[in-house]
């Protein structure tokens, strides 16, 4: 009987663990998937601007190439920029600073149009490593991580410390049943509150009064 009832909180208490680690680890699933899509956003916004400013800084300069080198190499140098380049309207390459032979896959590329009293001169594309993001996420996924593993830990209390309360009345009544000749060994006021187990209690209430009467015929 002791075995049955210890399986009885096992069995109870890995279902409300697996439920609790399903929401945790979702939780923290959908927190790192949520940052990783705002940290992404974050740097091709940073890319973006990089962009739309050095096309403005080299309006003014469109048609002196030697005049918009410099931004254009000062922006390639900026942290994460793999490189920038500048085209004609065409699509034509004008001048180009970093390292444009980069894998594509490795790189997120934002552009911006270069304009000059409504005059269109061309495109400015601004290239970012994504490794950039990936630096930016490292501290947002160590802290998820540690405060998943507390998460876990108080969960696995908590699963353990409710299992013991909701299976205490089926050990209570497991011992009655088994001292069911003693005539302290059942209280029915244990069992208040609890629709199933007063059904049951009352049932086992009932038979112990039937047996305990015959056994006083004999």
């Amino acid at each position: 009987m002791r075995r049955g009832s210890l399986s009885l909180q096992v069995y109870f208490g890995s279902a409300m663990w697996a439920v609790s680690m399903l929401i945790v680890w979702a939780a923290a699933a959908l927190f790192l998937w949520w940052t990783a899509v705002r940290t992404e956003a974050q740097v091709r916004a940073m890319a973006q601007a990089v962009a739309s400013t050095l096309a403005v800084i080299i309006a003014a300069e469109w048609h002196n190439t030697t005049q918009i080198e410099t931004p254009v190499h000062l922006a390639a140098r900026e942290p994460g920029v793999a490189f920038v380049k500048v085209r004609f309207p065409t699509g034509s390459l004008r001048v180009s600073a970093g390292d444009p032979a980069v894998e594509p896959a490795l790189i997120w590329l934002e552009q911006a149009e270069g304009e000059y009293f409504n005059e269109h001169l061309g495109t400015v594309e601004v290239a970012v490593f994504r490794s950039l993001g990936a630096d930016l996420l490292r501290p947002w996924v160590q802290a998820t991580l540690l405060i998943t593993v507390v998460a876990t830990v108080i969960a696995t209390l908590v699963s353990w410390r409710v299992t013991v309360r909701m299976t205490r009345p089926l050990e209570r009544l497991r011992s009655a049943v088994v001292r069911w000749e003693e005539p302290a060994a059942f209280d029915p006021a244990v069992y208040h509150g609890l629709r199933e187990l007063e059904e049951l209690a009352a049932g086992f209430m009932e038979v112990r009064q039937q047996a305990l009467a015959k056994r006083a015929e004999l």
